[in-house]
C-alpha cells in the first residue's frame, strides 16, 4: 500500500520550506497532529513523529528520493508535505514508489545487519514470561518458522482494503464500507489482528 502513496512525506523546518519561504514550526506541526487525532493521539509518539520529521526527510533525500516540492495538504496549517517534481506531464509521479525503491535498495545493502524475508506472512506474535513481545512465527513456502528478538515493530498499515462483513472496517466503521477506497486488498488489518489477539489496545 505504501507504493500507492501520492501526497508525500510531512516534515517541518526543512531547507525546502526555507527556500520556498514557508513559515513553519515544530510546535505547529505537533498541534496540527494532535488536533487531527481528536484526543486519541499518544503525545509521546506525536513528539517523535514531529521532532524527527526533518531527519526522516533528510535521510530519504540523501538516499536519492526527490522531495523538493512542498505543498500544504489537509490537516496542516503550513506547507510541509514534501514530494517529487513531476517527471512527465502524462504520468503522475507517485512518491510512494520512489521511497520504497530507494529504501529497498538501502536495506538490501545492509545485509547481514538487516535481513529481509520476502513472500512471508507473520501468523503469530510471541510473548515472553514477563508478557513482553519477544518474537514472531511466520510462514514461507508452506513452512513455519520462528524468530526470537528483543522487540517487535508492527508496520502493516491499516484495514480499509477489506469491506466484507468480517472485516475490521465493518466492525469499527460500518458507515464507510460502501465508499470507494484507494487502498489495495493488502490493507486488511492483519497486523492489528495479531496485536489484538494478545490483548493490545486499539483506537
Amino acid at each position: 500500500n505504501s507504493k500507492k502513496a501520492s501526497s508525500g512525506i510531512n516534515a517541518a523546518c526543512t531547507s525546502v520550506q526555507e527556500e520556498n519561504h514557508v513559515h513553519d514550526q515544530l510546535e505547529m506541526f505537533a498541534a496540527d497532529t494532535l488536533k487531527s487525532g481528536d484526543g486519541y493521539s499518544d503525545e509521546k509518539l506525536v513528539e517523535t513523529l514531529v521532532y524527527e520529521s526533518r531527519d526522516a526527510w533528510k535521510f530519504l533525500s540523501d538516499l536519492g528520493v526527490d522531495l523538493t516540492v512542498v505543498s500544504q495538504t489537509g490537516g496542516h496549517s503550513a506547507a510541509r508535505t514534501h514530494r517529487a517534481q513531476q517527471k512527465n506531464r502524462d504520468i503522475i509521479t507517485t512518491i510512494g514508489v520512489d521511497i520504497i525503491k530507494e529504501l529497498s535498495a538501502y536495506v538490501g545493502s545492509c545485509f547481514p545487519i538487516i535481513s529481509v524475508s520476502s513472500s512471508s506472512r507473520v501468523t503469530q506474535l510471541l510473548k515472553g514470561n514477563k508478557g513482553i513481545l519477544n518474537g514472531v512465527v511466520y510462514e514461507k513456502n508452506k513452512k513455519q518458522y520462528q524468530v526470537e528478538c528483543d522487540a517487535v515493530i508492527l508496520a502493516t498499515g491499516g484495514f480499509c482494503g477489506q469491506t466484507g462483513n468480517d472485516s475490521l472496517l465493518a466492525q469499527w466503521r460500518p458507515d464507510l464500507v460502501s465508499l470507494s477506497t484507494t487502498n489495495g486488498n493488502c490493507a486488511d488489518g492483519d497486523g492489528i489482528n495479531l496485536a489484538c489477539a494478545l490483548g493490545a489496545q486499539v483506537v
